[in-house]
């Protein structure tokens, strides 16, 4: 499940921000997805929210090619 995004300033949005960026016609680098893949060693990721502060808590980046 995606659950945030990165710009191409490497700053971090909620999907609730992004909404209001995508407007503007910027586009995300990366997806934070919180998706399990089964490994043993997977851990969770929190970052703040670079629009509101929240906590994003995320498994994997995928890169936007």
């Amino acid at each position: 499940m995606n659950v945030g995004y990165v710009d191409l300033r490497g700053s971090i949005y909620c999907t609730r921000c992004w909404q209001h960026r995508a407007t503007s016609g910027e586009h995300p680098e990366w997806i934070l997805d919180s998706a399990d893949d089964g490994e043993l060693d997977n851990f969770w990721i929190v970052d703040a929210c670079s629009g509101c502060n929240t906590q994003v808590q995320y498994r994997s980046v995928k890169v936007l090619a």
